[in-house]
């Protein structure tokens, strides 16, 4: 299930109809992917990551990494921005962000 917004009132029902993954998680909508995934542990999340972050430096993307961490440690998490990335986001920054993932994920 794609879907923007926030999807507090809609993830009972996704659940209850056997939806087994929602993406994006948009953070600027008042998603929060942690809270989310304690509620809902079946259900694959895939996003969340407030693709903002990655406009500004190496230190924003770190906090927001590190704000979300709890999610890679569970199954059935795909790491992903909340949506498609900004243009404004530069290839340092999304570089950066792709190494801090991956490690996050791979060890």
């Amino acid at each position: 299930m794609d879907t923007d917004g926030n999807m507090d009132v809609m993830m009972p029902l996704l659940e209850e109809s056997g939806i087994s993954l929602v993406l994006p998680f948009e953070v600027q909508a008042g998603c929060d992917i942690v809270d989310i995934q304690k509620k809902y542990p079946g259900i694959c999340l895939h996003g969340g990551i407030d693709k903002r972050m990655l406009t500004m430096g190496h230190k924003e993307i770190d906090e927001e990494i590190e704000r979300v961490a709890d999610v890679f440690k569970q199954s059935g998490y795909i790491a992903g921005l909340d949506h498609l990335p900004h243009p404004e986001i530069s290839y340092d920054n999304f570089c950066y962000f792709v190494k801090r993932v991956r490690g996050l994920v791979f060890g």
